[in-house]
């Protein structure tokens, strides 16, 4: 009988632990300023024009999202795709795009993005990869193929690392309002150098794709320079959206 009673004690101890309301998570709330040790360039806000440098990622972390990336313990790790596979003969390449991965609109991320954003794809190791690249295919919304024309050991290396910007995300159909922002914010930048000290250089710049089905994170988010210093690197001025 005392074995019973015990195991009765601890079942009440611990309903009673469940019990106890747990504080409520922090909403994201007031401004976060990003510094960087760089100046920014506008081309960086663009995937498709990603240089064989590790800076670019900077702006393409805190922006946009990959199929695969380097992720802390991985060098590459699973991020809007959350599995893929390699066939036998290494020439197909197989992604499984999570289900709940949408952009900063609500829209779902889906293969025809994913094959678009490496379609139009001019950066770092572009001809390398669009060379050895047979075919994309998209069998469904939430897989994505790639096909090769010859065994690859390094696809994954200049698909899914820093070593291009490929395999990074843009929504089909909005690239005409990207370039159109980087072309207005080149011309700022162009305009910058002749500003006097206490102007302030201010371009939007927008969350492209999330995950875990939050939703976007940030209400309004710059460009900017620091305040009455006309030629220092421009800062990341973020203010994050209220509950």
């Amino acid at each position: 009988m005392r074995p019973a009673r015990i195991a009765l004690a601890l079942l009440a101890t611990l309903s009673f632990f469940a019990a106890l309301p747990r504080p409520a998570a922090a909403a994201p709330d007031g401004t976060m300023i990003w510094g960087v040790h760089v100046t920014l360039a506008s081309r960086w806000l663009d995937p498709a024009e990603t240089e064989a440098l590790v800076t670019p990622f900077l702006v393409l972390y805190a922006l946009h999202d990959a199929v695969v990336k380097p992720m802390t313990g991985a060098v590459t790790g699973s991020s809007l795709a959350e599995s893929w596979t390699t066939s036998r003969d290494g020439l197909v390449y197989e992604f499984l795009l999570r289900k709940n991965a949408r952009f900063h609109n609500g829209d779902p991320v889906t293969s025809d993005d994913v094959k678009f954003s490496f379609e139009r794809y001019k950066g770092a190791a572009a001809k390398l990869l669009k060379d050895r690249v047979k075919e994309i295919q998209t069998p469904d919304p939430g897989r994505v193929r790639i096909v090769l024309k010859e065994p690859w050991p390094d696809f994954m290396t200049f698909d899914g690392t820093t070593a291009s910007g490929a395999g990074w995300v843009v929504k089909r159909g909005e690239v005409d309002l990207i370039s159109a922002s980087l072309t207005a914010l080149r011309s700022t930048a162009r305009r910058a150098a002749f500003l006097i000290h206490d102007r302030v250089t201010h371009a939007p710049l927008m969350e492209s794709a999330f995950l875990w089905a939050i939703g976007s994170r940030v209400e309004e988010s710059g460009l900017s320079l620091v305040p009455g210093h006309a030629y220092s690197a421009p800062y990341e001025d973020v203010k994050l959206k209220r509950p």
